[in-house]
């Protein structure tokens, strides 16, 4: 007995010498530069999944956000949010076995202070041109099971929403990288 819980705390601690010897580490997002700070966004769909995503994971990376347009020095615009279930296969008897489910979301990511424009235009800088994430999931269907096969569907859903929402918080933490000062 002891050797289980003495076998166990082994190999607990060699695999995690093993995971910082080789250089893992969790991933983080890294800042955004103050000078893109504070963010404002534009959503299409305020009420989506993918809105409600997006905005709890702005906030757990410590995103300061601004209301008011007119305050903001730069603004993601989210221009499409669309879930969609299409029947992907029937059955002999023409009842549905497999959907689709389809989550797609474009957007882009300005620049509005002043540091970034000339006298005479006060037109926003793009730094990330509209983009089309679009990811999918195939899912059975089973009628005697519809009310179960809703919830599941609903819980995909989210799971799209959230990998489409990390596909944006990267583009932005590279955005952020390339934004930031050299020391």
């Amino acid at each position: 007995m002891a050797f289980l819980s003495w076998g166990r705390w082994l190999f607990c601690s060699l695999l995690m010498l093993l995971l910082v010897g080789c250089g893992w580490q969790l991933q983080t997002v890294r800042p955004m530069p103050p000078e893109l700070l504070p963010l404002y966004l534009e959503l299409a769909d305020t009420q989506s999944v993918f809105s409600r995503v997006l905005l709890q994971n702005l906030e757990l990376a410590g995103i300061e956000m601004t209301r008011d347009r007119s305050r903001a020095r730069s603004v993601l615009i989210v221009t499409q949010d669309l879930s969609s279930r299409q029947v992907s296969s029937v059955s002999a008897r023409n009842k549905p076995q497999q959907y689709q489910i389809d989550y797609r979301v474009e957007y882009r990511f300005d620049r509005h202070d002043e540091a970034t424009n000339t006298q005479t235009s006060l037109q926003p800088v793009n730094i990330i041109p509209t983009q089309l994430l679009s990811v999918s999931r195939a899912m059975s269907y089973d009628i005697n099971l519809a009310l179960a096969k809703e919830r599941e569907a609903e819980s995909v859903e989210e799971l799209l929403a959230q990998q489409i929402t990390q596909q944006v918080m990267r583009r932005l933490n590279s955005v952020a990288i390339s934004q930031s000062p050299v020391h």
